[in-house]
């Protein structure tokens, strides 16, 4: 719900990645794309560990009323800790918790990762703005990010846009700007969403392109990775979903010149909403 990485890299985050590194957040609507008062996908993945699932998962299978705010609780494992096309961690995968507090467009929340091999420790505090104007959603955040092996840190600034009028399919267009790495990381995204079983099952695939503006690296201006993946979310009760996705990333200039290779991952967990 995306995104927060590397302990090599200048500012890894959660919010870009699929992933939406990683996975935005892949599982954010309640109901099926024919229905025209659905929460719309890229309205929740600036840094909740996009394409990935997080704690938005469940806060929109239950969402907040307009009278009082929603919580949401994630707890995710991934196998790879990915973001920007490029595995930030030598060994292993992340554990990662992550609690959010959102109403009347405005969500807050913060994220901790750990790695389940290798000793690595990262905490992101977010706040994010979304309003509907017209066919598009729009958004912007600020995250502060804090590496705590390497007691570095991160000021991220985001801002995004979705397109909701075309059947089938959401475009979107998601920009964060670095200050420590004094550079920006674009993608270009298309996703579409499937209801399953009375809408307990939720299916949502995509595809996406990343372009580094100096975000990831300096020597390179241009495409970095092409990437898919497919998110689920099965309600298990009232509340409390099942999460989980696959996704694969090539390999393009960017990522290339840093001998760097094709990758795939996935993400399993439970997010709960109240």
């Amino acid at each position: 719900m995306n995104e927060l990485l590397d302990p090599i890299m200048k500012s890894p985050r959660p919010s870009i990645a699929a992933l939406l590194a990683t996975l935005g957040a892949f599982f954010c609507a309640s109901v099926s794309m024919a229905e025209e008062d659905s929460t719309k996908p890229h309205m929740d993945a600036l840094y909740e560990g996009k394409y990935a699932t997080g704690a938005h998962a469940a806060l929109h299978q239950e969402p907040a009323s307009a009278n009082q705010p929603a919580v949401g609780l994630a707890a995710l494992w991934e196998s790879k800790y990915v973001s920007e096309g490029r595995n930030n961690l030598d060994d292993g995968g992340i554990f990662s918790f992550e609690g959010i507090v959102e109403w009347k467009g405005i969500a807050a929340g913060a994220w901790f990762a750990a790695g389940d091999e290798e000793d690595y420790q990262e905490v992101n505090v977010f706040i994010e703005y979304c309003v509907s104007a017209g066919p598009l959603d729009v958004r912007a955040g600020y995250a502060r990010l804090e590496f705590l092996e390497d007691h570095e840190h991160d000021n991220e600034y985001a801002a995004g846009v979705a397109l909701n009028v075309i059947p089938f399919v959401v475009p979107a267009l998601d920009y964060v700007y670095s200050t420590e790495a004094e550079g920006g990381f674009l993608e270009l995204t298309l996703s579409s969403e499937v209801a399953l079983f009375g809408e307990r099952f939720m299916l949502e695939p995509y595809v996406l392109q990343a372009f580094d503006f100096g975000y990831a690296t300096d020597g390179h201006d241009g495409a970095n990775n092409f990437q898919v993946g497919i998110a689920g979310s099965l309600a298990l009760m009232d509340g409390l979903n099942l999460v989980g996705s696959l996704s694969h990333s090539w390999a393009q200039k960017d990522v290339d010149r840093e001998c760097l290779g094709d990758l795939s991952w996935g993400a399993i967990g439970l997010a709960a909403a109240f």
